[in-house]
């Protein structure tokens, strides 16, 4: 799960693109939780700690979305 609205990519100071929040419009936190504190999960997460941008329950999943994400933002559709 991806919240469309709110992860954006940027660049860093040497030209990389990495994720950001649209909230805040900070490099997003990967982090690690437990969804209904039974499963792990692995998210993207402001670095404010205001919004979740991503949720995931395999890496192999979090990686597929976030490419498919990335190249729609790319092609300039939402």
């Amino acid at each position: 799960m991806i919240n469309h609205e709110q992860l954006k990519i940027g660049k860093n100071a040497f030209g990389d693109e990495l994720w950001v929040c649209g909230h805040c419009g900070k490099p997003a936190d990967h982090a690690k939780g437990a969804q209904n504190r039974e499963q792990l999960v692995y998210m993207l997460m402001c670095p404010e700690g205001k919004v979740t941008l991503g949720e995931w329950t395999t890496l192999e999943e979090k990686n597929a979305e976030l490419k498919a994400h990335g190249d729609r933002l790319k092609a300039g559709k939402k």
